[in-house]
């Protein structure tokens, strides 16, 4: 009986690392299909689609209308699942609105982070070759970058 609950927690934990969930509740690996339902759901609309990039801005119905400029999907062409997504907020959100942001993130991905001052970022290791980066632009928009270093080439936006 022992046995089986270990492995079963063995199984859940595995499950939990390789199916990390993140912000407009995305996650690594899930179907391009199902991550643009959740952000049509969420009140964004589709602006441009690449085989790799799908960019999304909010529409006016949208929750997040004049808080998030965009939302940019990272896609495995060779599969179309999401491998990472990037969310820029607007500059002109007070610092209450990124405090809101940013606790949310410590909630959903606890508070094991480090602060990288060559980069001025923020870092969560999310396990395995996946990480959060917690970021301002030089516009001062705090921006979030979930990323997978197994498929870096398709995170470069030249």
């Amino acid at each position: 009986m022992i046995k089986r609950i270990v492995i079963l927690f063995v199984c859940i934990f595995a499950w939990a690392l390789y199916a990390q969930t993140g912000l407009f509740d995305l996650t690594y690996g899930e179907a391009l299909s199902t991550a643009k339902g959740k952000l049509s759901s969420a009140g964004f609309v589709l602006v441009d689609q690449s085989s790799s990039v799908v960019e999304y801005t909010p529409s006016e119905q949208s929750k997040s209308y004049n808080i998030v400029d965009g939302i940019i999907l990272i896609v495995n062409p060779g599969s179309d699942k999401t491998v990472g997504w990037f969310i820029k907020y607007n500059g002109e959100n007070t610092t209450e609105l990124d405090s809101i942001v940013l606790d949310a993130l410590l909630e959903m991905h606890g508070e094991n982070n480090e602060y990288d001052e060559s980069t001025d970022q923020l870092l969560w290791n999310l396990g395995g070759t996946r990480s959060l980066h917690v970021m301002y632009t030089m516009e001062n928009c705090l921006s979030i970058l979930y990323f997978d270093s197994a498929y870096e080439e398709l995170f470069s936006m030249d």
